[in-house]
């Protein structure tokens, strides 16, 4: 049966998030303020950096005088994607010919959103020990056409804690660098649709020069699953 309903693949935003290195604390707080004679109103202020959560990245997260938020059409953020099931455990570098074999028929243009299994994990210990792509892997959504690729970890790149001195971001460079997207940590609804193809929209906040942003993604299956294989 076809899934009518959009799902949210966000973690909601809230105190205490996990976030990367390079980040900073985010924090909620609500405050009840007068907002006229007699009316008290709660306004809650909000201290995040664009990085934290469910976000996006586009090239000038990395690449000095790239592409900013601003210079994306909307319809970069809507359209169709394909959901790979990759469940692995810990981290384990994750190499083309597993990403090859989890295809479920990616077209160039589409969307891809990558289910490592971690998205029940967000906000846990083990949840910074994750899954991560291999270099090639990423080329190979390179060289598929994908217009952004998703993920249910804090990075597709190695985890911090195993990172050597001097660490690139390969996968992260090798996507930005091409204008292939990236979203981290999508929620756990995204492995629900596993080997689905699915409509998304994911808007990302209006940012002038934005280097990334929080996003909702909001996805619905359009096909039953299936795994129709990579196309050579």
């Amino acid at each position: 049966m076809t899934e009518t309903r959009w799902v949210s693949l966000a973690h909601p935003l809230e105190d205490g998030l996990p976030r990367a290195r390079a980040s900073w604390p985010c924090s909620f707080t609500p405050h009840d303020t007068p907002v006229t004679d007699g009316v008290v109103g709660r306004i809650t202020e909000i201290a995040m950096t664009s990085h934290i959560g469910t976000h996006l990245d586009v090239p000038i997260h990395l690449f000095p005088n790239a592409q900013t938020l601003d210079d994306y059409p909307p319809e970069r953020f809507l359209g169709t994607a394909v959901v790979f099931s990759l469940l692995a455990d810990g981290p384990v570098e994750i190499g083309v010919e597993a990403v090859r074999a989890a295809d479920p028929g990616l077209r160039p243009g589409e969307m891809a959103l990558i289910s490592f299994g971690y998205a029940e994990k967000f906000g846990t210990p083990e949840y910074g020990l994750h899954p991560y792509l291999s270099l090639e892997a990423a080329r190979y959504f390179v060289e598929r056409g994908a217009s952004l690729v998703g993920f249910d970890v804090v990075t597709p790149d190695m985890p911090v804690a195993l990172r050597p001195d001097g660490f690139g971001f390969p996968v992260h460079v090798e996507l930005l660098g091409n204008d292939v997207l990236i979203v981290e940590n999508l929620g756990p609804q995204l492995g629900s649709f596993a080997r689905q193809r699915v409509e998304i929209i994911m808007t990302p906040l209006p940012i002038r020069g934005g280097d990334g942003s929080p996003v909702v993604p909001l996805v619905r299956s359009i096909t039953s699953a299936q795994t129709q294989g990579a196309r050579q």
